[in-house]
């Protein structure tokens, strides 16, 4: 009952707090369900919030490509192309099924085909370069590790 009296007058919204709109819980929960969905069958019949719990985020990721790359998360976001922008959009768009849009403000840039460029620029890169190969793979293990 003295729950139900605290919350009548308070102005907290659950919903602000969901995540994709469906899940609510903390970080290490949403961790534990991503790896239960990605575990099974991956299928395209479920929609793409449901598949995309405890995905980083772009700022997590621009954040962990430049601890990896040596140099500072604003250096990402305003340097001119690039490996290391690179290597965030293609982690942005595969690992954390993040918008053309999402990276491209991530990444301050005002085409989201540029993004797309980068994205099929970094992959045709990862096949051939095994230094950036190395360094993207190294990039998922500190985001996967957090």
């Amino acid at each position: 009952m003295q729950f139900v009296g605290a919350k009548i007058d308070s102005t907290e919204r659950l919903w602000d707090k969901t995540v994709n709109g469906i899940y609510l819980g903390t970080d290490a929960w949403l961790k534990r369900v991503r790896r239960i969905v990605e575990g099974g069958v991956r299928s395209t019949d479920h929609p793409k919030p449901q598949r995309a719990v405890g995905r980083p985020k772009m700022h997590e990721v621009i954040a962990a490509v430049a601890r990896n790359g040596g140099t500072t998360p604003a250096a990402v976001r305003v340097g001119r192309g690039g490996p290391l922008r690179r290597i965030a959009a293609w982690i942005g768009w595969n690992e954390g099924l993040t918008t053309l849009r999402s990276i491209a403000a991530s990444l301050r840039l005002r085409s989201e085909g540029h993004v797309s460029n980068m994205i099929r620029r970094c992959a045709l890169e990862l096949g051939r370069d095994a230094r950036l190969l190395a360094q993207s793979d190294a990039t998922l293990n500190l985001l996967r590790a957090a």
